[in-house]
């Protein structure tokens, strides 16, 4: 369990990773986790254990290991300004990590492969696939659950707030989904032309990436493409538009949104401003294809399967604006 937030979190963050372009770790990195006072960063490995970074010294301050299969959900709750890590698996569980005390794991196993994993404040929720399940920690400290149906397969879940945002995949009816999570109305739905890969929430948007598919008037040769579609919750509007490859991930800071794009072998990261829709794009070397990426402050963090997490300072990507497009 982390610390309370401090009002300093921002400052901190800076001296930590000012100088920095690599944290090194054991083993392959498939997910990562930033704790709200941004001084932990909660790495899971592809040895099915979680290593947690001391961001100031960034060295190793504990490693959990309670997860038998791959883990495919971590992230940070925040009940009670204390800090909980949780971590989901294809072993089944959900753990929630220093619940109650910081030297104990409450770790509940279900029926069926959990495939993803999102956190807010006081709300989690784990993807099943058919269905995914929201829990809420209370005020005696233990979280409680809630079903929600899903009307085919949930490919993508992402949390803020009591904002819920799923993928429905049935064939040919493939949506995003925006659900309040405190109120029992029918979700908001958005189509979609292929089944939701990734998705994201900040406090005005939401934006969520398609599976690659061919579209129906494309030749056997031409390049699979993928969607992003792009919905702001103030104004009940949205837009998509389109890239070649696959787009693997997804985050917001402030008015941009920065995902990863691969094509090929070429592999760009992208910071797209939402009001202007101008996207400064900067080509990455040796990075895989299944990476996990987080945005705080200035700062990118990626980690994509190799024993390393990649450090990126947006004020010197967008100084270099090496190439730009408008879309």
């Amino acid at each position: 369990m982390s610390s309370p937030v401090s009002s300093d979190s921002k400052t901190q963050l800076t001296s930590y990773l000012e100088n920095t372009d690599v944290l090194s770790l054991e083993s392959g990195v498939v997910m990562i986790a930033l704790s709200r006072d941004n001084r932990e960063l909660a790495c899971a490995l592809d040895n099915h254990t979680i290593t947690v970074l001391d961001l100031e010294n960034q060295k190793p301050l504990k490693s959990l290991g309670i997860h038998e299969d791959k883990i495919t959900g971590l992230a940070y709750s925040t009940p009670d300004d204390s800090e909980y890590l949780v971590s989901s698996g294809l072993d089944k569980r959900v753990v929630v990590w220093g619940f109650p005390d910081e030297k104990s794991a409450n770790s509940v196993t279900y029926r069926d492969k959990i495939i993803g994993l999102s956190c807010s404040r006081e709300w989690f929720t784990g993807n099943f696939g058919q269905y995914f399940l929201l829990w809420r920690f209370g005020h005696a400290n233990r979280p409680f659950a809630k079903k929600c149906p899903v009307d085919d397969s949930s490919s993508t879940i992402a949390l803020r707030e009591r904002i819920l945002v799923t993928g429905q995949g049935q064939l040919n009816s493939e949506k995003l989904l925006i659900w309040d999570t405190e109120s029992s109305a029918n979700p908001t739905k958005y189509k979609s032309p292929a089944t939701l890969f990734h998705s994201a929430i900040s406090s005005e948007y939401v934006a969520a990436s398609t599976i690659p598919y061919y579209p129906e008037s494309a030749s056997l040769s031409s390049d699979s493409i993928s969607t992003i579609l792009i919905y702001n919750r103030q104004t009940d509007s949205g837009y998509q538009f389109h890239r070649y490859g696959q787009v693997t991930s997804l985050a917001f800071s402030d008015n941009k949104l920065i995902y990863l794009n691969h094509a090929g072998s070429d592999s760009t990261l992208v910071i797209r401003n939402l009001e202007t829709k101008q996207e400064h794009l900067y080509k990455i070397r040796e990075c895989g294809a299944k990476t996990s990426l987080i945005v705080r402050e200035h700062f990118i963090l990626m980690a994509d399967g190799s024993p390393k997490v990649r450090v990126f300072d947006m004020r010197h990507l967008e100084a270099k604006k090496e190439h730009y497009i408008i879309s």
